[in-house]
């Protein structure tokens, strides 16, 4: 087995991640494109062969997130590994191919930070030999600096390659916005999903407000 190389793919599981995000207008099918997307990313990562551990909250040790992704990392370096390709499963359009240049650019070793619009990452690299805990737990996770703050991190150690700028998924309008535009194939498969149950949602409001309008029609007016 190379241990040169392993991905982290470091989540929440779909059930959290559907109470933690807002994807559509009810929760069965905030749970459904939930579960696609995970699916989605975790097959990109099979696909790319390089080693992977995934690790979901139920998994995790600490007090908050930088604290857990530091311990996560800390036990894959303690598992033999050099270097750790971090993944969340916020990003739908990170590619086989993100993965692959970041393992490429670790072999010259070089760190790659995958940015998001929100000034977020999607992906990034760090290596055993230039790990440090409690400066990289300090980093401002979940803010919007975290992609200039991590970058700078980063370049301390070495030269940091920089993939595409990409669009990560947090609420029911970025992802209208992302199906309505997208050619990926995903787009039509969650524009469906979406489309359905919400027709579905429409019409169960629809009877219900009929049931209730019928039901004080039979009560009457009130009586003086």
């Amino acid at each position: 087995m190379n241990k040169d190389n392993c991905i982290l793919y470091f989540t929440l599981t779909p059930e959290s991640e559907a109470i933690r995000k807002n994807l559509s207008q009810s929760r069965q099918t905030n749970l459904k494109v939930i579960q696609k997307l995970y699916r989605h990313t975790k097959r990109i990562i099979l696909d790319s062969n390089i080693d992977c551990i995934e690790v979901n909250e139920e998994m995790q040790l600490g007090f908050d997130f930088g604290s857990r992704l530091q311990n996560a990392i800390t036990d894959v370096f303690d598992l033999g590994y050099k270097n750790v390709t971090v993944v969340g499963n916020d990003c739908i359009d990170i590619k086989k191919d993100d993965l692959l240049r970041a393992q490429s650019q670790l072999k010259h070793g070089f760190h790659t930070i995958g940015k998001t619009v929100n000034g977020g990452v999607y992906l990034f690299t760090v290596s055993k030999e230039t790990f440090s805990k409690e400066s990289f737990e300090n980093l401002s996770w979940s803010q919007e600096t975290l992609a200039s703050e991590l970058f700078s991190w980063l370049t301390s150690f070495s030269k940091v390659c920089l993939l595409e700028t990409k669009r990560d998924i947090n609420s029911y309008r970025e992802l209208l916005h992302w199906t309505t535009f997208t050619k990926h194939q995903l787009g039509a498969i969650l524009k469906d999903i979406i489309s359905y149950f919400n027709q579905e949602f429409t019409t169960l409001r629809f009877v219900i407000s009929i049931f209730y309008r019928n039901l004080q029609l039979q009560r009457g007016p009130p009586s003086e």
